[in-house]
C-alpha cells in the first residue's frame, strides 16, 4: 500500500526566491494529480549543495504537513474558512458584511468559529469581532472576518 506522500509530486519552483543574507529561500509546490496541494517556502542554509538541502528541507516539511490536522476533518465553520483561504489566489480572505454574508452566517456560526479559533490557536490568522453580535453592525462592505496568509499551512490538505 502506498503512502499518501508517494502519490504526491514535489517541484522546486525557484531556488533564489529570496536571498537576504547567508540563507536562501526556496519556493516549492506539492502536487497530486496536477492539483497544487502545498505552495510554500523553505530556508536553505547549506551553500555546498543548495538544491540537495532544499530537497531535504521539503521532505522534512512534508513530514510536518502530514502530521497536521487534515482540513477535511475540521469542524464547521472553520473548515469552510480554511478551504476558502486555501483556494484564494492572494492567500488572504476577507468576508465582508453584505447580503451574501448575512445569508450564509449566523451569530451561532460566528460564536462557533470564535471558539474554534481559540481551540486551534489561530488568533494570528483569523480576525473577527470579539462579540458575534457586533459582526452584523459593521458597515456594509467592510470585513467582518479577515483571514491572513499562513492559515492553510496549519492544516494538511494531502
Amino acid at each position: 500500500m502506498k503512502s499518501k506522500e508517494s502519490h504526491c509530486r514535489i517541484e522546486i519552483e525557484d531556488m533564489d526566491f529570496f536571498v537576504p543574507d547567508d540563507n536562501s529561500y526556496v519556493s516549492y509546490k506539492i502536487y497530486r494529480n496536477d492539483k497544487i496541494l502545498v505552495l510554500s517556502v523553505v530556508t536553505v542554509t547549506e551553500a555546498v549543495d543548495p538544491e540537495l538541502c532544499a530537497e531535504k528541507r521539503i521532505k522534512e516539511n512534508m513530514t510536518q504537513i502530514l502530521s497536521l490536522p487534515h482540513a477535511d476533518t475540521l469542524p464547521e465553520p472553520l473548515k469552510r474558512i480554511v478551504n476558502a483561504q486555501f483556494a484564494s489566489t492572494s492567500g488572504m480572505l476577507f468576508l465582508e458584511n453584505n447580503e451574501d454574508f448575512r445569508e450564509d452566517w449566523t451569530e451561532d456560526d460566528l460564536r462557533e468559529l470564535s471558539a474554534q479559533i481559540d481551540q486551534y490557536g489561530l488568533e494570528l490568522y483569523i480576525e473577527m469581532p470579539a462579540d458575534p453580535k457586533d459582526a452584523f453592525e459593521i458597515e456594509e462592505g467592510e470585513p467582518v472576518i479577515s483571514v491572513y496568509c499562513g492559515l492553510a499551512e496549519k492544516f494538511n490538505f494531502i
